[in-house]
């Protein structure tokens, strides 16, 4: 309840009267009043100090709890996302394990294109005794193996898309000279 008068009137004991009586009789600068002023005003700062103090750090907790929050919630999402991709990449394995034999020339090419693409320092400088070496490894053409490294080297064509530009059969027949 707020007071509405100047003066706040208590009890107090005998003795601590006189004692006040006392002190006021041998100190003319000591006043009641403006000691019991000041003290109410040092108790009013040090209990809204404690309250701001109190406040600030609930509203600290609340905001280390926010941020716990959208940590779990971030780590929740994380978490899905990795588990959806190595449900891919175990079914990626196992239809690759079912089409080894299919998919061998493939990764073969895919992994020299790859090897030869990543030796590439600056373009137009590709090791040539290691790109023959390759095609001839897999059975295709030189040319078509330094061809589609330097796309992969330059950006042209990614990693999943190497196998596409393998040539078939038909395309190494056709670049053989003729007779």
């Amino acid at each position: 309840m707020a007071r509405t008068t100047k003066q706040i009137h208590f009890n107090i004991s005998e003795d601590l009267r006189q004692d006040l009586n006392r002190l006021e009789e041998l100190y003319s600068d000591f006043k009641v009043t403006d000691i019991c002023k000041d003290a109410l005003k040092l108790a009013v700062r040090r209990y809204t100090d404690d309250i701001t103090r109190i406040r600030e750090d609930i509203k600290s907790l609340e905001g280390k709890i926010y941020t716990l929050e959208d940590d779990i919630d971030s780590i929740s999402v994380n978490k899905s996302l990795l588990e959806v991709k190595l449900k891919d990449l175990k079914q990626l394995e196992e239809e690759m394990n079912k089409e080894k034999t299919e998919r061998k020339p493939k990764m073969l090419f895919r992994n020299a294109v790859y090897k030869l693409s990543t030796e590439l320092e600056d373009p137009g400088e590709i090791d040539i005794q290691m790109a023959e070496s390759l095609a001839e490894e897999i059975g295709v053409p030189v040319e078509s193996l330094i061809n589609t490294a330097y796309e992969l080297f330059n950006h042209e064509i990614e990693l999943n898309e190497v196998d596409t530009k393998m040539p078939t059969l038909g395309d190494i027949h056709n670049l053989l000279p003729s007779k």
